[in-house]
């Protein structure tokens, strides 16, 4: 199935993922995305912050007597096709996908920076969230998908989301006056969360069925539909960690404006 915004196949897609192109309106979206001047956002790594890429054409129509030759859409999708895309801000920075079409099914097969080298650097900023171990954790996640790997970078993404669920239970037992631990041991993950709603971010509270597909996702999941499912749950993390980042960040704010505050009172008493 292809993604609603098409230009993820560039994006978000992991290597051997699978798009089968069912339906006629797929088959023109993909190659009217891939076959002219799209434009699309995504991070750049050399310039090291997000820009806008557009796809550079690099094939010729065919000719046959002097006249242009319209092919159909999906007999143009078949075999092999490289698509390259320049920076808008530097167009030396390139990046580079491959593509294998064949009847209505399109595997992405190749790219270059890989998803695992432009996505590290974005997360660099959860560095501080999640502390050196779980950061590599979510690493290791990130490019265990890259590489076609879904089940072990579910492993690894379960993990991370527990251990955000462990630091606000730890909170909770010494924040909460009436809580029952006895209650907290027994119950269910995802009940765990909704115990934890005052401790946790919101979108994990209201998202708390993320875990279960997780879990179903080492367990019982294939690793193609694993890969599938990736980038939802990527997503997700990344939402939770940017709600933790604003707390932080306010806190800090609130703590830096009130020395500020108690230091001009203190100037101006003296």
């Amino acid at each position: 199935m292809l993604p609603e915004n098409v230009s993820d196949v560039l994006t978000k897609a992991q290597l051997y993922q699978t798009f089968i192109l069912d339906k006629e309106e797929d088959i023109d979206k993909l190659h009217n995305f891939l076959f002219s001047e799209s434009k699309y956002d995504c991070y750049c790594i050399k310039c090291s912050k997000e820009t806008t890429f557009q796809i550079v054409i690099n094939s010729t129509p065919k000719i046959i007597g002097g006249k242009i030759i319209r092919e159909p859409n999906l007999v143009r999708l078949q075999g092999v096709h490289v698509i390259i895309s320049k920076c808008l801000r530097d167009s030396t920075h390139r990046m580079l996908h491959v593509f294998y079409g064949k009847d209505t099914t399109v595997i992405k097969i190749g790219q270059f920076p890989s998803t695992a080298d432009i996505t590290n650097q974005e997360s660099k900023k959860y560095r501080k969230i999640l502390g050196d171990e779980k950061y590599r954790e979510f690493s290791k996640a990130i490019g265990l998908a890259s590489h076609g790997i879904g089940i072990g970078s579910f492993i690894y993404l379960r993990r991370i989301l527990e251990g955000l669920i462990e630091e606000a239970h730890n909170v909770a037992k010494e924040a909460a006056p009436e809580w029952d631990e006895e209650e907290y041991r027994q119950a269910r993950v995802t009940d765990k969360i909704a115990m934890l709603k005052e401790y946790l971010p919101k979108f994990l509270v209201d998202n708390k069925g993320m875990y279960s597909i997780l879990s179903k996702g080492v367990h019982e999941l294939s690793e193609a539909e694993c890969i599938e499912f990736f980038p939802a749950m990527q997503i997700g993390i990344e939402l939770i960690l940017d709600e933790r980042i604003e707390t932080l960040e306010r806190e800090e704010k609130l703590k830096a404006a009130s020395r500020n505050v108690a230091s001009i009172l203190g100037k101006l008493k003296s």
